[in-house]
């Protein structure tokens, strides 16, 4: 995540010094990010898969951080309880039981389709000309799709044993007032 993350800032300084040629340190960064050839300047696009790359993005940073907020106290990184800790059900808990979750794999897989379609800055710099810079890539990306379609669902399942013990007949009202771990109708 975190090399897919840098790529996706890498291109955002590129766009912005592209589209600010002007400003002191656009310069500096595009003759280290994105030397200019024969052809001129890189070719950046915005393209359909970008695009809903970028909503995609969007929507499940603000989804997490809605769910975030939500627990407030009780969001922390590793799957355990805090001190009076309480079941939150409201907000995005009351539409499924793992938001966060859901959150950050709409993040993965937009950085996926920004980064790996035409006219991103891999797709730029000639990373798919390469076998074994696109193979890198596409292991970078690989790792990243794991984690939001196997280790997320794993994580939710482990998190409601760890809330179902704790809060028993509690928890097994909200479960089913809210069926769905991370997609509703489906999962």
């Amino acid at each position: 995540m975190t090399a897919i993350c840098g790529f996706a800032l890498v291109e955002a300084a590129v766009i912005t010094a592209q589209s600010f040629p002007t400003l002191l340190l656009s310069q500096r960064l595009l003759s280290i990010l994105a030397p200019t050839s024969a052809s001129g300047p890189l070719p950046l696009l915005l393209s359909p898969y970008s695009a809903l790359g970028f909503l995609l993005i969007l929507s499940g940073g603000l989804f997490r951080l809605w769910a975030m907020r939500t627990l407030g106290q009780f969001f922390v990184m590793e799957v355990s309880l805090q001190k009076d800790h309480k079941l939150v059900k409201s907000g995005p808990y009351a539409l499924v039981r793992h938001p966060s979750y859901v959150g950050y794999m709409f993040v993965i897989f937009g950085d996926v389709l920004l980064l790996l379609g035409g006219g991103s800055y891999l797709s730029a710099i000639g990373v798919w000309q390469s076998r074994v810079w696109g193979a890198l890539a596409c292991l970078v990306a690989g790792r990243s799709l794991f984690v939001a379609t196997v280790l997320m669902p794993s994580r939710a399942g482990r998190e409601d044993a760890v809330l179902r013990e704790e809060f028993g007949t509690e928890w097994e009202a909200w479960a089913r007032q809210t069926p769905y771990k991370l997609i509703p109708y489906v999962f």
